[in-house]
């Protein structure tokens, strides 16, 4: 496992700047969370499936539990990103999802994979949204691209979590 301390801003009422409180002088406050990157883990389906439905919003072609199930049966590729708990605290909060959220995740599909139903329908969404675009010249150097060996990067996360995180 890599545990890494970060020390990450969050807007709070004392160092929000809408406050119309007269802590307004007062500075900023820092709370030191530690985050660690590990393999997605069948305990992460929700919290995967949750990042996946923020980046598919509006898709009704991509299927992100199947999605999700396949990104869960790829050991060993890809990381999600959680707050780091010390071991005391994870075994009182065993069953408790919201203690260990999945913040992010980073991982890679293979498009060339047509058997999956989820590869399928990520790849009639790149194929949607690319026509969409009405330029047939995209539309053929895409459709070349998954005619090969191609990976699909999934590089998710909330977005008030810092990029220098991930």
């Amino acid at each position: 496992m890599i545990k890494q301390a970060r020390v990450v801003p969050l807007e709070t009422p004392d160092n929000s700047s809408d406050s119309d409180n007269e802590s307004e002088n007062e500075e900023g406050k820092d709370i030191q969370v530690e985050f660690e990157a590990r393999s997605p883990e069948g305990e992460d389906y929700q919290g995967i499936k949750r990042l996946l439905q923020q980046l598919f919003l509006r898709s009704q072609v991509v299927d992100c539990s199947r999605v999700t199930d396949t990104i869960l049966a790829q050991r060993g590729i890809g990381s999600v990103i959680k707050q780091s708990l010390p071991d005391e605290v994870e075994q009182q909060q065993d069953g408790n999802e919201e203690t260990n959220e999945v913040y992010a995740i980073s991982t890679v599909l293979n498009l060339a994979d047509k058997t999956k139903e989820s590869v399928i329908g990520l790849r009639r969404f790149l194929l949607d949204q690319t026509a969409k675009g009405n330029d047939r010249q995209v539309l053929k150097y895409v459709t070349d691209l998954l005619s090969g060996r191609i990976g699909f990067l999934v590089n998710e996360r909330f977005i008030n979590i810092p990029a220098q995180v991930f």
